[in-house]
């Protein structure tokens, strides 16, 4: 049975543990918290708006005053399953957490197959998978980036290293087979937008495959090293093809980021697992509960958002890594490289706290551009998901080690001292609460040692239950859902301000500025552990990015990288907010209220908007359209032009500052701009001017935007720092700007071609495989 598909049975098992433990979200309910309402649904709200018009989501009008979305390293644009997941039904809410749903199940069953192929028996493989579905880390990133699509492929991406190796003996038809077989998860992986979890799962999949092969050494298979250390440079550079659609322009547009030059080592070790979480991947929940009360934040945070860590919870199981612990011997030596390469994956996690980590970065430069360290505990729990398989076999045998598991557990419960030991504080409390959790499932592990003496059997069945109550019954406190409305429900202001009879509804979509205290002044009013209300009123009042769903720009937005010029002047301006709302064409604000009432504020006029306690929206007054003519231009360095930007002829949009390399024009006498036409990649608008001068456009620079004058090319220049415009003659023009991102057409010729021979080759294997097949089988 070693080595085939798992039976039914452990399938079985596995889908009704984790349909179990997200029963409520297969009733109806959704997660909602932290990056899937500020990021991933706004997402899918792009795709969406995108199939309605008929146009390619290239560029995001709705993040701040645009975002190029298809060189964005978290937008996921190219890859289908996003797309099914915009498309799919009413509810944008429901429709991301069933994707988020699938592509969990996905990567259990890729790890139970995994250990299948690593010769687990099939309760073993089923262990694996629930430790690796149900680990902590697993658990908290669905609310974090795009985690949750990505980290499924890993054991899929480390199949498909193994598949690699096995063909390494064979002819070049086999070879090719396998270098396509290891490059399309990683490939898939790279069209998600996680760069640095593909890099890391292409070193996951190499360190399986050569586990694999070392398996293989009393069978007589000859692996010859360089033939595979070839073909693994091969599919990777082949993985690369697959996703140069979103290679191709990321590179292009890395240089207008503030990542061109790589991170600081204290930016980049920013979110590092603190020491005295260690205690948490055995005691779930030992820093306090990150929902509600969370007193290890004081000790544990590093200035991250909110005193809370990266992950919420970094829980291995303390029942996974008793049976870790069991696996480990001289042979084979798989269990004992596994636990080490988990160790050295938590040292990583550490990040500023050990010297590892920047050692690490600097022999793989392509992690200098990297940053939360907290991520690298998602390799650990691969390693020792299996390494927990391993130990479940080893119950089998007739004389288990348990000494060290009851040592393991007596390690654990001693920390239920530490209220004794240093007093009742509420982080000792949480400590001996999740200790407690630890030394049971700990315990429990002991006691199938025991057990299989006699009863390997039983004692099996013993520690499976064990791993996966111990696991499903930490994850659950995690899983925050509420009704879908809590994202689809259109929020408070935005219906205020559709509904404002000064809004004109023109072409262009609403701006709306929301002050950066806004959160704070909202948070006060409602208790943390509230959460459902919290964040549905957070939403009401506009927080970005989550109303572009709905058709508004929020400022300054929520991006994954900022470029550098408009972190400089967000910073010139706080001193001057109204200013800037006049630059930027913003026309609305949302403020936060201290007192009872809203504050009066000259130059903006309150909405009486039944709205969230704590926020208040107004409308600005005075600002600048968002396309206008400029009669005057100067062209000026950048550091001049920060220092006259908020100068009152540039504010009312008499005079444009433009970079070098502008043409100068004579002074005009000005003029108007109506843009007919807003589309995601393409913006038209009627001017009409008096004398020559520059039409300005109120959107963000960036490379790949070209102009047209009444259909012919013309020069586009970075206006005010951070806008556009377009040199025009005297009297009427129509004006066109179009996004073409640098290297998206040859990225997705390079992409396509690719998954045709992919496709071709599948085909033709399949095909040559069914005919030998009836050759054998032919008298």
């Amino acid at each position: 049975m070693r080595g085939r598909a798992p039976p039914w049975w452990p399938l079985v098992a596995l889908v009704a543990i984790i349909g179990l433990t997200y029963l409520p979200l297969l009733l109806g309910e959704v997660l909602f918290y932290r990056d899937i309402g500020r990021w991933i649904y706004p997402l899918l709200g792009l795709l969406r708006t995108a199939v309605q018009h008929g146009e390619f989501p290239a560029w995001n009008p709705t993040d701040g005053i645009g975002l190029s979305s298809v060189a964005s390293p978290l937008h996921g644009l190219f890859y289908p399953p996003n797309w099914l997941a915009a498309t799919a039904g009413a509810s944008l809410a429901r429709a991301l957490s069933w994707n988020g749903l699938l592509h969990l199940l996905a990567g259990a069953v890729g790890m139970m197959t995994l250990g299948r192929r690593l010769g687990l028996s099939a309760a073993a493989s089923l262990v694996a998978a629930l430790v690796w579905a149900l680990s902590g880390f697993t658990t908290t990133i669905w609310t974090t980036d795009n985690l949750i699509y990505t980290v499924p492929w890993y054991p899929w991406c480390a199949l498909g290293f193994i598949a690699l190796a096995r063909r390494c003996g064979g002819g070049m038809r086999e070879l090719v087979a396998g270098v396509l077989l290891a490059a399309c998860p990683l490939g898939c992986m790279a069209l998600i937008g996680e760069v640095f979890q593909t890099a890391l799962a292409a070193v996951v999949g190499v360190i399986f495959a050569l586990l694999w092969r070392r398996s293989q050494r009393d069978t007589g298979l000859v692996i010859p090293a360089r033939k595979l250390a070839g073909a693994t440079a091969a599919a990777c550079v082949f993985a690369v093809a697959l996703s140069a659609c979103f290679v191709l322009p990321l590179g292009g547009a890395l240089q207008e980021t503030t990542r061109p030059d790589g991170i600081a080592r204290e930016r980049a070790e920013k979110w590092s697992l603190h020491p005295l979480r260690l205690i948490e991947l055995v005691a779930p929940g030992a820093m306090g509960d990150p929902y509600g009360s969370y007193p290890g934040g004081a000790l544990t945070a590093d200035g991250s958002y909110d005193d809370r860590s990266f992950l919420y919870s970094a829980y291995l199981g303390a029942a996974a890594v008793a049976l870790a612990l069991v696996g480990i011997r001289r042979r084979p030596l798989q269990p004992m490289v596994l636990c080490a390469l988990a160790a050295v994956s938590i040292v990583l996690a550490m990040g500023r706290h050990t010297p590892l980590h920047a050692i690490f970065r600097w022999l793989f430069p392509v992690f200098l551009y990297h940053r939360t360290p907290e991520k690298f505990v998602g390799l650990a729990v691969p390693f020792l998901a299996v390494a927990a398989g391993f130990g479940l076999d080893r119950i089998r045998t007739a004389s288990p080690p348990w000494r060290r598991t009851l040592v393991f557990t007596a390690a654990i419960g001693s920390l239920t001292l530490a209220p004794t030991l240093f007093g009742p504080t509420p982080l000792t409390v949480f400590i001996r609460m999740a200790a407690l959790h630890g030394t049971v499932a700990a315990l429990a592990v002991a006691a199938a040692t025991l057990v299989a003496r006699r009863f390997a059997g039983p004692a099996q069945f013993l520690a499976t239950l064990a791993v996966a109550a111990d696991l499903a019954l930490a994850a659950i406190p995690f899983l925050k859902l509420a009704p879908p409305e809590i994202l689809d429900r259109p929020p408070a202001f935005a219906t205020a301000i559709y509904a404002d009879p000064a809004w004109q509804r023109l072409a262009t979509n609403p701006r709306v500025f929301r002050d950066d205290t806004v959160e704070a002044a909202i948070d006060r009013r409602v208790r943390r552990d509230q959460l459902a209300t919290l964040e549905r009123r957070r939403i009401d009042a506009l927080r970005p990015s989550t109303p572009g769903v709905f058709g508004i720009a929020t400022l300054p937005g929520y991006v994954a990288e900022p470029t550098p010029l408009s972190d400089r002047v967000w910073k010139e301006a706080k001193d001057r907010p109204l200013t800037l709302l006049a630059l930027l064409a913003v026309d609305y604000a949302v403020l936060p209220v201290h007192g009872e009432r809203p504050p009066q504020v000259p130059g903006l006029t309150h909405l009486p908007v039944d709205g969230p306690p704590g926020a208040a929206l107004y409308r600005v007054d005075s600002r600048l359209p968002r396309a206008y003519v400029a009669a005057q231009a100067s062209i000026i360095e950048e550091g001049l032009a920060l220092e006259q930007l908020f100068t009152p002829d540039v504010i009312e949009g008499r005079r444009v500052l433009l970079a070098p390399g502008a043409t100068p024009t004579g002074a005009g006498q000005g003029g108007a701009c109506k843009i007919l036409s807003f589309g995601l990649t393409r913006i038209e608008a009627d001017c009409d001017t008096r004398g020559p001068g520059y039409a300005v456009f109120v959107e963000r620079y960036a490379s790949g935007w070209k102009a047209f004058v009444d259909g012919a090319a013309t020069e586009l220049h970075r206006a005010n720092i951070l806008l556009r415009a377009v040199a025009l003659s005297n009297g009427r023009h129509q004006v066109v700007l179009e996004y073409h991102p640098r290297g998206f057409k040859a990225g997705v010729a390079i992409t396509a071609a690719s998954w045709t021979l992919v496709a071709l080759f599948a085909l033709g294997y399949w095909l040559s495989r069914r005919s030998l097949s009836g050759l054998a089988s032919s008298p």
